[in-house]
């Protein structure tokens, strides 16, 4: 999945993997306060962290966007509520989410619960690292901590906790071109509870080649991402991809573990229906 960090997040934050629908600083007019529109998106990539066999997920979904001094939605996540901010740190408190896999549609994990939709939701701070000399991209580190819950819509279930520092860099105008591609490096890390959910395997649903395994916390793996979009307009989209790394994982030796390198390609489109006369501070 954005992982389930920022692997398999990514279109489920067009619903919750939407990358960012923010303004880029080179724009001439401010973005309006309101957008609301419907959007699809797709993701193709592996069933979950460290499996070998990959899944198409899609869906359509209702758009709407808020750019509010405090209150984001449908911005670089999800939600995002604005605690802090100066010309080079901010705070936020995020949200974001990843697809489901249905157990019975993965041969290794045949019999055992599915995995639910998966939401997370905690603070961030993200660091400007360059040094705004150049208006057309933005270097920054972003430092979020979140608590993971799983859903089948039915019931919630708390799942741990993920730090998953990232460092972006924003390139606005690409080639004088009126796309932007993002590009970044994500480490991910997770409490155990957070690893039981993807790696463990209780004695009840052991198997012949599916040992018994008990999953412990810690790294789960690097992603290598990039992102292209095109948020102008009424018709918006963006599509990408990412690599992830999960060597030396914390539970490359249980059995539902089957692969050292995982990728996702995804993809959204977005028709804005309407938009506020009433433009965002920024």
């Amino acid at each position: 999945m954005c992982t389930v960090t920022r692997p398999d997040r990514v279109v489920l934050a067009a619903l919750c993997c939407l990358p960012a629908l923010a303004a880029a600083d080179t724009r001439p007019e401010a973005d309006a306060l309101w957008e609301l529109g419907v959007g699809a998106g797709g993701n193709f990539g592996a069933a979950y962290p460290g499996s070998d066999e990959l899944r198409l997920k899609g869906l359509p979904f209702p758009v709407v966007i808020y750019r509010g001094d405090l209150l984001r939605i449908g911005e670089d996540e999800l939600v995002a509520g604005r605690l802090f901010r100066s010309r080079r740190v901010e705070f936020d408190v995020s949200a974001g989410g990843s697809f489901n896999a249905e157990s019975d549609d993965v041969e290794i994990r045949e019999g055992m619960p599915d995995l639910d939709y998966l939401f997370e939701l905690g603070p961030e701070l993200e660091i400007r690292l360059d040094d705004f000399s150049d208006s057309s991209r933005k270097l920054k580190l972003e430092l979020p901590v979140r608590a993971a819950f799983s859903s089948d819509f039915s019931s919630v279930r708390a799942r741990g906790v993920l730090f998953a520092p990232q460092i972006q860099l924003e390139q606005y105008a690409f080639l004088d071109t009126p796309y932007q591609v993002d590009f970044s490096l994500t480490p991910v890390f997770a409490s155990e509870k957070f690893h039981d959910y993807f790696f463990e395997v209780s004695p009840q649903h052991a198997a012949p080649g599916r040992p018994a395994f008990d999953a412990a916390g810690g790294y789960l793996g690097t992603e290598l991402g990039i992102g292209v979009r095109r948020e102008k307009g009424p018709y918006q989209w963006f599509f990408g991809g990412n690599m992830t790394a999960h060597q030396g994982a914390a539970n490359e030796d249980s059995p539902l573990f089957r692969r050292d390198f995982t990728f996702s390609v995804y993809a959204a489109f977005i028709r804005v229906l309407w938009s506020s006369e009433r433009r965002a501070v920024d």
